[in-house]
């Protein structure tokens, strides 16, 4: 299950507007940095916005899958040894 909702964000993230999608990494870095009280890296008003901003994303489960994918996976990537 899992592995189903990792490749369906990945593909999903694929179609999001590349443009505009370092603003939302950078939210979640931030985030995962010092994590909100709200527990998510953006407010309901926020991702409204980004639904109707980021091209490729169509609905609040195309975005939901976004955050929780691209979370997960700078997540793994912080706990990776030094490799260079």
């Amino acid at each position: 299950m899992l592995l189903l909702r990792l490749l369906h964000g990945v593909q999903t993230i694929n179609k999001a507007d590349s443009s505009k999608f370092p603003f939302v990494l950078n939210r979640i870095v931030q985030f995962l940095q010092t994590p909100s009280e709200a527990g998510r890296p953006f407010t309901s008003e926020e991702e409204e916005r980004l639904i109707s901003t980021l091209e490729g994303i169509e609905n609040a489960d195309d975005l939901q899958s976004v955050l929780e994918t691209s979370t997960f996976i700078l997540s793994q990537a912080s706990f990776l040894p030094n490799l260079f």
